[in-house]
């Protein structure tokens, strides 16, 4: 085969080759302005939100954890504080009937996933080490699982509680045992490193040990 000949033919592959990875390369970036559109996505959320409350029907949890995925979490600078403003976006979208039933369904997920005061969180920082320890009455510690990525940390867990019955026939106690799933969303302490961390698990207590990130150990 005569080098003329080469040339065409690594030609010709190379047309080829450069026709097919345009569409592909189209279609990522189509989707990549998509999924990076919060409002767009909000207001798309919002749509079905509204087949619940034109029900008069409380919007399920599962419904905001759609919304409030790892994908929120990991386009917006503070994600925390977004969520605060949100309920306020949402109402202004609502008539006033919708708006009692709206408020009541977010603060009731709110109290579910966000409010962390049944856990009482402590951060403590060492020289080396930001220690986040929050204590989980009841906690079975074998349904526990702990998620953390650079955005935030999501906590699933089964706690056990343990209440005095009295019999139908209003004679002896007896204690009953029951035991409910729960799932908090917290943010990563600030200076904590969140690809360096271990986990330790001393019965109720649970500690989240970070390396802290050597600037702010500098500034210290």
């Amino acid at each position: 085969m005569s080098k003329t000949t080469l040339w065409i033919i690594i030609g010709i592959l190379a047309a080829i080759s450069l026709c097919q990875s345009r569409p592909i390369y189209a279609q990522n970036r189509s989707t990549q302005s998509v999924t990076q559109d919060p409002w767009q996505e909000q207001d798309q959320w919002m749509a079905e939100v509204r087949k619940h409350l034109f029900q008069q029907d409380p919007v399920p949890l599962k419904q905001f954890d759609d919304l409030f995925n790892d994908r929120y979490f990991g386009y917006r600078f503070d994600p925390f504080a977004q969520i605060e403003q949100f309920q306020k976006r949402m109402r202004s979208m609502l008539g006033p009937d919708e708006q009692s039933l709206f408020s009541r369904s977010y603060g009731n997920w709110f109290n579910n996933r966000m409010n962390v005061a049944n856990i009482s969180p402590e951060v403590k920082t060492t020289e080396k080490e930001v220690i986040l320890s929050f204590k989980i009455p009841g906690l079975d510690g074998e349904s526990m699982n702990i998620n953390i990525n650079k955005d935030r940390i999501r906590i699933a867990y089964e706690a056990k509680t343990i209440t005095d019955k009295r019999d139908e026939k209003g004679g002896s106690y007896f204690k009953r045992e029951s035991s409910q799933h729960f799932e908090k969303i917290m943010p990563i302490p600030e200076g904590a490193d969140a690809k360096d961390n271990r986990i330790v698990h001393e019965g109720d207590t649970v500690k989240i040990i970070f390396k802290r990130i050597r600037d702010q150990a500098n500034k210290a």
